[in-house]
């Protein structure tokens, strides 16, 4: 896969981003689908099954905070069953999607595709031509909506570079996180303590952090139990 990304960064004051990518699918176009989980999507290469030879595509893709849409193609050569030669046919797919508000987004695509001749004996003279769509309604809140596991999972997911590089986000309001450590004091002892750690943030910055653990156990094995004097 060959995939070049373009940003263009807005002034601040509009805080958009628009994203344009191209992406080249050289021998096997067949990550490019159709859908929205693996298991139901459509449009890969088997629609083009008696091809011999690969199967090739590009897809073009514009995005900003709030909507994306793209377009795309691949071709195959298959063996006219009439004339008994060789013909390129080729299949379009689109899509694209809004968050229509902050908790609900509206997905889209489909695709046309030319199979070339008929298989069947009767039917030899007419061309198979497929077209079709899906689309996606999803509400969520405090989660932020990816493609199914399904198709991250898929070998040479396109999208995997786009999600690596991609800026995580810490919103305002609280956060907090457990943990426990255990180890060897020189003393011989064994030094077990358990944490609690809250977070105060405010836009996408820590701005009070709180330690909480049991100041007994560390006394009694970092300090040797020497307590300060009591007033």
């Amino acid at each position: 896969i060959l995939r070049r990304t373009r940003i263009r960064q807005q002034r601040p004051e509009r805080r958009r981003k628009d994203r344009v990518s191209f992406t080249a699918f050289p021998t096997s176009s067949d990550r490019f689908r159709l859908g929205y989980s693996f298991r139901l999507s459509w449009g890969g290469s088997g629609l083009y099954q008696r091809s011999g030879v690969p199967v090739p595509g590009l897809k073009v893709q514009y995005s900003n905070d709030r909507l994306w849409f793209y377009g795309g193609a691949k071709s195959a050569v298959l063996v006219d069953a009439e004339l008994d030669e060789e013909r390129a046919e080729h299949g379009f797919l689109f899509g694209g999607g809004i968050d229509i508000t902050d908790m609900v987004r509206f997905e889209l695509n489909g695709g046309f595709f030319d199979r070339g001749s008929s298989q069947l004996e009767d039917l030899v003279s007419e061309n198979v031509q497929l077209a079709g769509a899906s689309a996606q309604l999803s509400v969520h809140k405090d989660m932020p909506l990816t493609s199914s596991i399904d198709f991250r999972l898929y070998k040479n997911d396109p999208e995997r570079a786009v999600r690596f590089f991609r800026p995580e986000k810490y919103p305002g309001g609280l956060s907090w996180l457990e943990a426990t450590s255990e180890g060897a004091h020189i003393s011989g002892q064994t030094y077990s303590n358990e944490y609690h750690f809250l977070f105060i943030l405010k836009e996408g910055k820590v701005l009070r952090l709180k330690e909480y653990m049991d100041t007994e156990r560390a006394t009694d094995i970092l300090c040797g139990g020497q307590r300060p004097p009591a007033n």
